[in-house]
């Protein structure tokens, strides 16, 4: 039950405006945008600060990773990748230890990622500390990971057959830099989601490596939020088919 006060002021619509008590927020997960933004405008009428997720396998990320949980959460039946039912299980599901959470999350990640095939990665970075950071970062999620040194070796790496549904690039390198390479393997046929990720924070060095090919950009450093991000998204890009 949630404590509420009539307002004598009414928003445009001619609505009386219910005012909370106490600050609370929710989740929206819905893959209609249009539907995104009005649930999020209705209840931001009431007071209530709202987070929206495009699809159940990111809508299961936020409510695992994040430190403050959500009073309400609103779920669209069908949804891609997690469909609403999915969603609206695995957080009852989840209520175990603490200890086991992280393991839990990884395990629905995968599970739920294209018909239950291990989520896979390459994190390419010259740099040893951010392939460490990245590699653990992807690990937590249970996203299995590879490193590559340079975009020359990641393009050697999918020329031996490989393929990841996600590659982190970085964009200057040794060799060949993220830009070149991006381009390259859209040359390939590689229709892998691509984030850039770089220090570079110029508008147009970040649409030059866009240009590229990239499906998104991060700016370092990376964290779990960002990843998150990034998964939000696949749904969205046409370089990934489901």
């Amino acid at each position: 039950m949630i404590p509420v006060r009539r307002s004598e002021d009414r928003c445009r619509s001619g609505i009386p405006v219910l005012q909370l008590r106490n600050r609370i927020s929710a989740l929206l997960v819905d893959s209609d945008r249009s539907s995104q933004i009005a649930q999020s405008s209705f209840l931001r009428l009431y007071g209530v600060d709202t987070q929206t997720a495009s699809n159940g396998l990111s809508a299961f990320v936020l409510a695992s990773a994040s430190s403050s949980t959500s009073d309400l959460i609103v779920i669209d039946i069908s949804l891609p990748v997690m469909d609403g039912l999915g969603v609206a299980i695995k957080p009852r599901e989840n209520k175990t230890s603490k200890g086991c959470q992280r393991k839990q999350m990884a395990t629905s990640i995968n599970s739920s990622w294209k018909l239950g095939t291990k989520m896979t990665a390459l994190v390419v970075d010259d740099d040893s500390i951010n392939q460490t950071i990245h590699h653990r970062l992807l690990e937590q999620l249970g996203i299995e990971n590879q490193v590559a040194r340079n975009g020359k070796e990641a393009i050697d790496i999918h020329c031996s057959g490989k393929k990841f549904d996600l590659i982190l690039m970085d964009r200057d390198m040794p060799v060949m830099n993220g830009i070149e390479a991006t381009r390259k393997l859209r040359a390939m046929g590689i229709r892998s989601m691509i984030a850039g990720v770089s220090t570079r924070c110029v508008k147009q060095e970040i649409q030059e490596f866009m240009e590229a090919g990239l499906d998104d950009y991060q700016e370092k450093p990376l964290t779990s939020a960002k990843i998150i991000s990034i998964l939000h998204k696949i749904d969205h890009s046409g370089s990934i088919s489901y």
